[in-house]
């Protein structure tokens, strides 16, 4: 699952808040995973409020468990109490593993519940497939890695098509061209290139 749209709350009612780009929690015996987020999360609490806030840029409070899952978006709370803020997180009373959230989009250089990565490692593909594979990302029927100017993308939620050709070796200057073989990941073929 994902979530694109912005999120901004404006407290003046001197509530409690938890905020996320994708959920403010899940339930203690829920989970959340494979999903991302991109939007920007904003907290505005009324001076004197006294509010206890939890923010973060995918889930405001991880109760149960949230796994390979990341957010982009810049997070951003304006309170004179001492709130909870982080990249990905505002806090983890539950599990999480295999996150990550952009330190550079998000403007939050630390979160509970996930490693920052910048935005040139997130668009890294080789870079990218290793730390996430190490996280258990499953790069063959869930996730394709980002590339320049692209964050990772679900398979079944977006029109990506990831190819990985097997080892090839040329002669230079003795090849005029090559076939190769590797395998394909995502979106049918027939999607992804029309008909034949």
């Amino acid at each position: 699952s994902n979530a694109t749209g912005n999120v901004t709350l404006e407290n003046d009612r001197s509530a409690d808040l938890t905020v996320g780009g994708f959920a403010a929690s899940e339930g203690a015996a829920l989970t959340i995973n494979d999903s991302f987020s991109t939007g920007n999360v904003t907290v505005n609490d009324a001076p004197g409020s006294g509010a206890t806030i939890s923010a973060g840029g995918f889930i405001g409070v991880i109760l149960g468990a949230g796994n390979r899952s990341f957010s982009t978006g810049a997070v951003s709370v304006s309170s004179d109490s001492a709130p909870s803020v982080g990249g990905f997180a505002g806090a983890v009373a539950g599990s999480s593993n295999g996150n990550f959230w952009d330190v550079t989009s998000s403007g939050q250089a630390t979160s509970p519940g996930a490693t920052g990565l910048t935005t040139a490692q997130f668009q890294n593909t080789q870079a990218f497939l290793a730390l996430g594979q190490d996280a258990g990302w499953n790069f063959s029927t869930v996730w394709a890695p980002g590339d320049t100017g692209f964050y990772p993308a679900h398979f079944s939620t977006s029109a990506v098509f990831f190819v990985t050709p097997d080892d090839l070796t040329v002669q230079y200057g003795q090849t005029g061209s090559t076939s190769a073989t590797g395998s394909t990941s995502g979106v049918p073929t027939l999607f992804a290139f029309g008909p034949s």
